[in-house]
């Protein structure tokens, strides 16, 4: 039996000057879930990311096999980097998970859905590439402005990637829970 593979894919620019950026809340809440799920337990095997051309990318979970990445393209190539690894990993839609801003929803909350309302440009040629709507959006609330995320703004976004990695289950770690 093949074993399944789940990735999870934050949306984002790279580079320092994005890093408080509304848009960028998907890579803010990856770093936020693995360092929760590092916290919870310190002595599991956990490598470290490894950094490629288009992304980043780290295996968290064994059970099942569970990557997350951070893109490393800007917003316009995202779509090439998830169809990507999309493809190299043969994934079914349901195990594939985008996690991406919605500026309907407000700072603070989020939705895990399917549906393709309000997403980026970018995830709509993902759904056409790989001819699917049929994977999950974990939609981030950004409101409904473009400035940076305050202090408070990303308090709450980097909490939400501790809720998060419970409920995508990112903290089932790698090899052994400490005794």
């Amino acid at each position: 039996m093949e074993q399944k593979i789940r990735l999870v894919i934050g949306y984002g620019n790279p580079g320092k000057r994005y890093v408080n950026a509304r848009n960028n809340v998907g890579c803010i809440v990856i770093d936020s879930a693995v360092q929760n799920a590092i916290n919870i337990f310190p002595t599991a095997t956990v490598r470290n990311w490894e950094i490629r051309s288009k992304y980043m990318i780290l295996a968290i979970n064994l059970d099942p096999f569970t990557f997350v990445v951070k893109s490393r393209t800007f917003e316009s190539k995202f779509d090439d980097t998830a169809v990507s690894l999309y493809r190299f990993y043969k994934l079914d839609p349901e195990n594939f998970y985008i996690i991406l801003p919605d500026e309907n929803i407000s700072v603070g909350h989020y939705l895990v859905d399917k549906s393709s309302d309000s997403v980026p440009e970018a995830v709509t040629k993902i759904e056409n590439q790989i001819s699917s709507k049929d994977f999950w959006k974990v939609r981030i609330g950004i409101g409904g402005t473009n400035e940076e995320l305050n202090e408070i703004d990303q308090t709450k976004v980097k909490y939400l990637g501790k809720r998060l990695a419970r409920e995508l289950e990112l903290i089932n770690l790698t090899s052994k829970k400490p005794r």
